[in-house]
């Protein structure tokens, strides 16, 4: 399969994928003011913002963002109900791709988008990226979105109080926005870096590999386990060589920074009688446990592990939010952590759940 073996990670496949949906993408102009995306309504695609900028808002008729109008009367301000303000190249709609339907599911909250001057955008209807999907050249693509929709699934909390007393109160839609853009950002600061590793001890990786290989695959992951294993059987032999399983590795999206010596470690665990091959059977084993390592628990807790503390304090937070150059207040800093906590300290299982609102993929 030269396509695959010719490229040289899955950043060239991402801008492939990324070209050709902007082939079949729908310029769109919006007057400041104008409502892009309304919280009511389900997405039905992904909007890319080419000019100007973009409000996330509290819904209009919300009890938050009712609120908001009345500190705003007692404080004698103007009402802000702006989560957060999104620019040129950010996106609007993703978590669409798998299954999520509300427009700011990425940040795992409801939210009304509006142009905040003239801008542009491009809109890519859900059906496209879908035909585009399934071309097989976008495979490790395809199998990224599958695994999004599993940990939609498994994984995800319905919008409703992180706390059950009265003492703590739900969580304010802006607090789990917050959270979860700072979350998505230290993600996406390590793998720029190249180093998303395991922030855990042996002993843990030993017990999450122990988990992941003893779950078993849904019947969507096994359809297309099956599929995958065929498609690289390419003498027909019910078996795959080495080089068949890198391939095979590659395009279900499990590639490391070098997939062939990740293939070279899953050939030695099944290879007992020094044939070099594996079976469907075998293939399924293995993809058995790949399938239960990737998943958003883990993602969360290493982007927990930046802050390299067990706890999250105002200082740590204000750091994190200086590093990312994120445009957040002092106040608004202050209400996330109260928000969440009483005592201004919010810790890993505070963290997990705040992120389990989002649709992580």
């Amino acid at each position: 399969m030269p396509f695959l073996s010719n490229l040289a990670d899955m950043g060239e496949i991402r801008t492939l994928f990324s070209a050709e949906l902007l082939m079949n993408s729908q310029t769109r102009y919006f007057p400041a003011g104008t409502i892009i995306a309304d919280s009511k309504e389900r997405a039905s695609g992904i909007f890319v913002i080419t000019s100007g900028q973009v409000s996330a808002e509290l819904p209009i008729d919300s009890e938050e963002a009712d609120l908001e109008k009345e500190n705003a009367k007692g404080d004698n301000t103007e009402p802000n109900p702006v989560l957060y303000v999104f620019g040129r190249g950010e996106s609007i709609g993703s978590s669409c791709v798998v299954g999520d339907f509300r427009w700011a599911g990425a940040f795992g909250v409801s939210a009304d988008f509006v142009a905040l001057s003239h801008c542009s955008a491009e809109f890519i209807p859900l059906e496209a990226i879908q035909t585009t999907l399934n071309k097989f050249e976008y495979l490790p693509i395809k199998c990224k979105v599958i695994v999004g929709q599993e940990n939609w699934l498994k994984y995800s909390t319905p919008v409703c109080s992180l706390h059950d007393s009265e003492s703590n109160p739900k969580l304010k839609t802006k607090t789990i926005f917050l959270w979860t853009l700072i979350a998505r950002q230290i993600s996406i600061m390590l793998s720029q870096r190249g180093k998303k590793k395991k922030q855990h001890s042996s002993t843990g990786a030993k017990q999450t590999e122990a988990t992941a290989h003893s779950c078993m695959l849904t019947g969507l992951q096994l359809k297309l386990v099956k599929e995958v294993f065929e498609l690289f059987d390419t003498d027909g032999q019910n078996e795959l060589d080495e080089d068949e399983l890198a391939l095979a590795v590659y395009a279900l999206g499990f590639s490391q920074e070098d997939y062939s010596e990740l293939a070279k470690k899953m050939m030695d665990q099944v290879d007992t009688d020094g044939s070099r091959t594996v079976n469907l059977e075998e293939f399924t084993s293995l993809m058995q446990g790949q399938f239960g390592l990737r998943d958003m628990q883990q993602e969360i807790h290493d982007a927990f592990a930046v802050f390299r503390s067990e706890k999250i304090d105002n200082k740590l937070l204000n750091l994190m939010v200086q590093d990312l150059k994120l445009n957040l207040s002092d106040r608004e800093i202050k209400e996330m952590l109260l928000d969440v906590n009483r005592y201004g300290q919010v810790t890993r299982e505070d963290f997990v759940k705040i992120l389990k609102f989002s649709t992580w993929m």
